[in-house]
């Protein structure tokens, strides 16, 4: 692990971190309320060795100078050996018969520390007591003391003794508990303990946070990273304008899609993703949108035959749809519908029908997609990969997938598993889109009420008995997952979508606009003959 995946972690988890810290500092701080007080009061003694004379020949002046250094050096020798004295148990006896202590020589000496300096013979004592006044009598008490001793053990021709240089102070504050000492390593601990957290969490946690974890999962490259605005989610002109970060992620996608392979440009692609609630109708109309806006005839199939979005994105109430061409009951000119941007196009699912797998697997769907890719771009918003197998049908007439996963909820194996059905029918993956990126509130929206999953029902049209033009619509509750383009997409008011295209200029809505192709009429009369063989038949 990287210390870029470690940072990363720690921005995901910054709370568990910060509470973690938090605890590790409460917990020192009621460490530090529970323990008692001790003092530490510092004393200085000097060892002392021999004596010089006072001549001031030149001869003298010579013989001084090396008494001199004798002394200094015996001094230094008589300290290094007078060490250990300092705290053994006449020491501390004699201390604790002077200040009337409450104590055992070994828990006295246990309480005081020596050392001595590496230049010069200075030896430090320092001792710990309950109290101020305790631990500055002491530290003055137990030099004296062992000035005492020394003197007993080595008589009056030692030639050196101890002496006190200065007494010891009286403290100010306890020596321990230390709070600086103790609140810093609470801190740590708590961050540590808060950082094994992360990381044990972030090990469970196989969502895709970035670009990267979308990479390894899917063995391929994300084309785009769309952020989480309402730029995109909204149906208003206003909103669209202000977005411009959705807007320039839209169209590095058009771009990229169209480098993915220089040498033989799609022409007719499968957007998907793995499982509900990705927004994978609202890339594909937008992807529509800025392709169409770059001068490409785009035309966007809705071949969700079991939860239509389309028509409720770009608000058309359609007639017919992708269902009824299949099964040969109309033709290409009567499901193509212009939309109020120019050089976009869209064909709605239709009725809802029973066996929705078998149509878009069959050969009229594969010669329907042939045919139209050489008119336009052509662009098929499938159901999602993991629910059903529909998507998966739809990618060997194809040129490949561009699969959207949501940053917010996707996690890795579903990724995973979605490539795993593209290739398993020997379908290509364009790329990723990463949708709903750098996002972290209003992640839960979108295919709220999407029946894939363990009951996967039918939603059929149903009929507009609120009065007036009795066209069929959609019956869903909007959500901004699946949200609607921009309001020059969306129905006006009092007037259809195919009512404001015919209103365009350079707007035809005549059968010409839409030519019927060969293979259209081919698959039309294919179907109307099984048709008269099965009655025949009959």
């Amino acid at each position: 692990m990287s210390l870029d995946d470690l940072w990363r972690i720690a921005r995901r988890y910054w709370a568990i971190l910060v509470a973690m810290s938090l605890a590790g500092v409460a917990i020192a701080w009621l460490f530090l309320l529970t323990q008692p007080e001790r003092y530490t009061a510092t004393t200085t003694a000097y060892v002392t060795a021999g004596a010089t004379n006072g001549g001031n020949s030149q001869a003298d002046k010579q013989a001084q100078a090396a008494m001199a250094y004798s002394n200094s050096m015996l001094a230094k020798q008589k300290a290094q050996a007078w060490l250990p004295v300092f705290k053994t148990t006449p020491v501390m006896e004699s201390v604790i018969n002077k200040l009337k202590l409450d104590t055992s020589p070994a828990a006295l000496a246990s309480t005081v520390s020596t050392t001595m300096d590496e230049e010069a013979p200075v030896i430090t004592v320092s001792a710990t007591a309950s109290t101020p006044v305790q631990a500055r009598d002491a530290a003055n008490e137990i030099v004296k003391a062992t000035a005492d001793q020394v003197t007993k053990l080595e008589g009056s021709g030692a030639g050196a003794e101890i002496r006190l240089v200065s007494n010891a102070e009286l403290p100010g504050s306890p020596s321990y508990p230390n709070p600086s000492r103790i609140l810093p390593i609470g801190l740590i601990a708590g961050l540590a303990l808060g950082m094994l957290f992360a990381l044990a969490q972030a090990r469970r946690d196989t969502r895709v946070r970035s670009e990267e974890d979308i990479e390894r999962a899917s063995g391929t490259s994300v084309l785009a990273a769309i952020p989480d605005s309402k730029g995109l989610a909204s149906d208003g002109r206003e909103a669209e304008r202000e977005d411009f970060r959705t807007r320039e992620a839209l169209r590095q996608l058009r771009t990229n899609l169209r480098f993915v392979d220089p040498d033989n440009p799609p022409r007719a692609i499968v957007v998907t993703s793995s499982r509900m609630g990705e927004g994978k109708s609202s890339i594909a109309s937008n992807l529509a949108r800025v392709l169409a806006e770059s001068g490409e005839r785009v035309l966007l199939i809705d071949a969700d035959l079991r939860r239509p979005m389309v028509s409720a994105i770009l608000d058309i109430e359609p007639e017919v749809g992708l269902s009824q061409l299949i099964a040969g009951s109309v033709e290409a000119s009567d499901v193509i519908i212009p939309t109020t941007h120019r050089n976009m196009f869209a064909v709605p699912a239709g009725q809802i029908p029973p066996n929705p797998s078998e149509l878009l697997g069959s050969r009229t769907m594969k010669r329907i997609i042939e045919e139209l890719r050489q008119e336009y771009f052509v662009i098929l918003d499938a159901p999602p990969l993991l629910p059903v197998t529909d998507a998966a049908l739809l990618l060997p007439s194809t040129d490949g997938a561009l699969l959207v996963v949501d940053s917010m909820s996707t996690r890795k194996e579903h990724v995973e598993q979605a490539v795993r059905n593209i290739l398993a029918v020997n379908g290509h993956v364009l790329g990723a889109v990463m949708n709903r990126a750098k996002s972290d509130k209003n992640g839960r929206y979108g295919y709220s009420k999407y029946g894939y999953g363990g009951a996967y029902t039918y939603q059929a049209y149903t009929a507009d008995t609120s009065g007036g033009k009795g066209n069929r619509k959609v019956s869903r509750e909007r959500t901004t997952s699946e949200a609607a383009l921009p309001a020059d997409t969306i129905q006006r008011e009092g007037h259809s979508a195919r009512d404001v295209a015919a209103q365009l200029p350079g707007r035809d809505r005549s059968r010409d606009d839409v030519p019927m192709t060969r293979g259209i009429r081919r698959a039309r009369a294919e179907s109307a003959a099984r048709s008269d063989t099965l009655n025949n038949g009959e």
